[in-house]
């Protein structure tokens, strides 16, 4: 049998890369401003902020980089 470690239940394996600012629009018209590394982030926040399931929303949404770390950490 394979030796498994067990993992807290609030363990969340998170991507790497720059944190980025999106707009998340829905086609009803809510849209709301979140951080997140990717759209998958994004629209997890944005379903949280709204209070619904992010599976019923994530191909119903637009995403908008509107920002990201890497800009700023090159801008002079």
């Amino acid at each position: 049998m394979k030796n498994e470690k067990s993992r807290p239940a609030e363990y969340r394996p998170t991507a790497s890369g720059p944190m980025k600012l999106y707009l998340v629009r829905h086609k009803d018209g809510r849209e709301v401003t979140v951080n997140g590394r990717n759209r998958y982030e994004a629209v997890t926040a944005a379903a949280r902020k709204w209070g619904v399931r992010w599976t019923s929303i994530a191909r119903e949404c637009e995403f908008i980089e509107l920002a990201s770390e890497d800009e700023e950490e090159t801008a002079p």
